[in-house]
């Protein structure tokens, strides 16, 4: 039974296709991600990898198609997409730039930027292993909101919480539903705990 994601599958599709078609494969993603190395492995050895911070090697081929790891923001597919071609502009012979971001995604970054912009502190519940996790505490810490991941209700700090009036509650696409009820149930106790405190000093 294959349980790959089909944006994944397609995303492997792609830089098969465009690999066989001539292309050398630029996937932007986090190259020790299994995601972008298994990508990379259907490119057949004509891809790279480059991530946030990487630099544009001199030496790309003239002929290039660009693909991302699903869970990049779309804001940094298309910043990464630019830097290549101010970088390399007057190099590059062909260029194709396939859209593999996953929407669902896109979506949930989207809705956690607008939840960071409205409340005083964000939680981002799931796991440290989770590329979509990670990128959705990116997202909300670029608000300038401060912005906490955790795997379970265990790990919440009180400090995290005094002095804010509206706690945003986020999650990973695989984050288990009770393990952000538990979360939420968790920041309840700590602001009722907060509270009595206030109220006995």
């Amino acid at each position: 039974v294959d349980t790959t994601c089909p944006i994944v599958t397609r995303s492997q599709r792609w830089a098969k296709k465009m690999a066989a078609a001539g292309f050398t494969v630029v996937v932007f993603g986090d190259p020790k991600h299994r995601e972008v190395r298994g990508v990379l492995a259907w490119a057949g050895g004509n891809a790279l990898a480059l991530g946030d911070g990487d630099g544009i090697p001199d030496d790309l081929p003239t002929r290039l198609a660009v693909i991302s790891q699903t869970t990049q923001s779309p804001e940094r597919f298309a910043l990464f997409v630019s830097e290549l071609m101010q970088k390399r502009v007057g190099e590059i012979s062909e260029l194709r730039v396939i859209n593999t971001l996953c929407d669902a995604t896109s979506s949930q970054q989207t809705a956690a930027r607008h939840l960071a912009q409205e409340v005083d502190v964000t939680l981002v519940v799931g796991g440290r292993s989770s590329a979509n996790t990670r990128h959705l505490l990116e997202v909300c810490r670029e608000e300038g909101t401060p912005a906490y991941q955790v795997e379970s209700a265990e790990e919440l700090r009180a400090e995290w919480l005094q002095d804010c009036q509206r706690v945003g509650v986020t999650a990973g696409a695989s984050t288990p539903e009770s393990a952000v009820e538990a979360v939420v149930r968790r920041v309840q106790e700590i602001a009722q705990e907060l509270a009595g405190t206030a109220s006995a000093n």
